[in-house]
């Protein structure tokens, strides 16, 4: 399947996440004695590994390809000079 919204932007920039992870982690420290929080902390170092990952697998050649994708669009007859009755 082929990924969509965040997944695009992670795709295009790996590395903003992990820029960002800092903010992250700083605006969760105030409530670091709170049991979701830690949760919370967990889970975005876990992503952030996996976005490391992720991206040292995108930049070797033998692990990943890129396959340009193009959206279906309507056909126009008007603009193409057929005609299709």
């Amino acid at each position: 399947m082929a990924p969509t919204g965040h997944a695009l932007e992670l795709l295009a920039c790996p590395s903003a996440f992990c820029t960002g992870r800092g903010c992250y982690l700083k605006s969760l420290a105030a409530h670091r004695t709170l049991p979701l929080a830690r949760d919370v902390a967990v889970e975005i170092a876990t992503v952030s590994q996996r976005v490391r990952e992720l991206a040292t697998m995108l930049r070797d050649r033998k692990r990943s390809q890129v396959w340009p994708v193009m959206l279906p669009s309507r056909f126009r007859s008007e603009t193409s000079g057929c005609s299709m009755r």
